[in-house]
């Protein structure tokens, strides 16, 4: 990561902070987000979400 590295243009520093916040933001796993990454978990809570709200408009279609 960049604190481990020299850096002998700003440029190069700048593309290694990218390159963390992409990680962070879009790859890391953690336990709170059940051992997904974030871009993941967010993908699976909409669509459960979707279909929370689907769920009783069918019950209330179909009945």
């Amino acid at each position: 990561m960049y604190y481990e590295s020299t850096y002998k243009m700003f440029e190069e520093f700048s593309k290694a902070i990218d390159k963390y916040i992409n990680y962070y933001n879009n790859e890391r796993i953690q336990s709170k987000t059940k051992w997904t990454s974030p871009v993941k978990y967010r993908e699976t809570s909409t669509i459960q979400t979707i279909n929370d709200t689907i769920e009783p408009i069918n019950k209330f279609i179909h009945v």
